[in-house]
């Protein structure tokens, strides 16, 4: 069960049905919600990430193995190794999220690192962007929200406005690192791998140019069984200097350590 936190009475509502009446194992996951890790039930396991719920599921199944994933020195290494490139003035994050529960995620991650980050739906509403067209500081945009699609189709189906933003904020000295998640799946872009890849290549070089280093992290929301391939989608992305997580939960946690490597905790 994943969800963004809802209003207390449905999840105690939700999580009282789970105790009473469902006898199978349940993973619950209220994305930032503190009050589900309260909630007793033997059958009821209840975790913090998208990642961790998924790896609690296939290992509740029996089909769970760990193999080949990325330890937190690793993690530690390739953020070190990462903020040791950056020129002197790169000290911003910036985030285009095509979905809002991937931008909520990152962004609760980030907290550890950078403290709250500026968004169009921020965590903590002193943090709301005054212009969603200009973000600041660090900042992660949800670009499925109401605001940026009156008249125009979900940015998982048209690139188009992300394309925009990315050129503009890869344009900026002051960014440091690119957060993008890369949603496949049926029903939306049939490569958006490709599209962000050609706009990765471009502004890396043109950063580099400048002598900046320009940091895109991303992850792709998917498997190989879809259309667009998973695998695929990887490729494309690592072949354009792309940095590709496991995870959006790692992807965002990458880009806090790389900060944190090269600044204090900011501020805002």
């Amino acid at each position: 069960i994943i969800s963004k936190p809802p209003a207390p009475e449905i999840a105690d509502k939700v999580m009282n049905y789970v105790k009473q009446e469902c006898g199978k194992p349940v993973i619950v996951n209220f994305i930032g919600a503190k009050s589900q890790q309260d909630v007793p039930g033997k059958n009821i396991v209840t975790t913090l990430t998208l990642e961790e719920t998924a790896k609690q599921a296939v290992k509740l199944a029996g089909i769970f193995n760990a193999a080949g994933e990325l330890t937190e020195a690793e993690i530690s290494g390739l953020a070190k190794q990462e903020a040791s490139k950056l020129a002197d003035g790169q000290k911003y994050l910036r985030g285009l999220y095509s979905g809002g529960t991937l931008c909520y995620e990152s962004m609760l991650i980030l907290q550890d690192y950078i403290g709250d980050v500026y968004s169009n739906t921020p965590l903590n509403k002193n943090m709301k962007l005054s212009d969603v067209y200009k973000p600041e500081k660090n900042s992660c945009l949800d670009l499925g929200d109401d605001e940026f699609t009156v008249g125009r189709a979900h940015p998982m189906i048209d690139t188009t406005l992300r394309e925009t933003m990315f050129e503009e904020i890869a344009s900026d000295a002051s960014v440091a690192v690119i957060l993008l998640d890369i949603v496949i799946g049926c029903g939306v872009h049939s490569n958006p791998a490709q599209v962000f890849a050609k706009l990765i290549k471009k502004h890396k070089k043109l950063a580099e140019a400048a002598g900046r280093h320009l940091i895109v992290i991303t992850s792709v929301c998917g498997t190989a069984d879809d259309p667009q391939n998973a695998l695929l989608q990887q490729k494309l992305l690592e072949e354009a200097g792309a940095i590709v997580m496991p995870c959006n939960a790692l992807a965002a946690k990458l880009a806090g350590k790389i900060l944190g490597e090269t600044c204090n905790k900011e501020v805002n």
